[in-house]
């Protein structure tokens, strides 16, 4: 299984891309659901929600949201598999 973040400023086209990976069969993804915990404990509504993703044995699973750039660096020090993709949007359009 893959845990997949997207890191992107505003207007950088994350919505769209979480819909799209959301609608493969063994993915589900989220826009800005919440902060992924450091730790599952399946105690906050997002480890939950993902909890049952992975129960019902999707594949790849995450979340797509500007505040994973602060984030990024807890992400890289607790998920075993993960995959980081980076979106950027024009400038002048944020």
């Amino acid at each position: 299984m893959s845990f997949i973040v997207g890191l992107g400023t505003g207007r950088c086209g994350s919505v769209s891309l979480s819909k799209i990976l959301s609608s493969q069969d063994d993915s589900y993804f989220t826009h800005e659901f919440g902060a992924i915990p450091k730790r599952w404990h399946r105690t906050t509504p997002f480890e939950k929600e993902f909890a049952k993703h992975i129960q019902a044995g999707k594949s790849f699973f995450g979340d797509f949201a500007s505040y994973n750039l602060e984030l990024a660096k807890q992400y890289l020090e607790s998920c075993v598999d993960l995959k980081a993709i980076i979106l950027k949007g024009d400038r002048k359009e944020v």
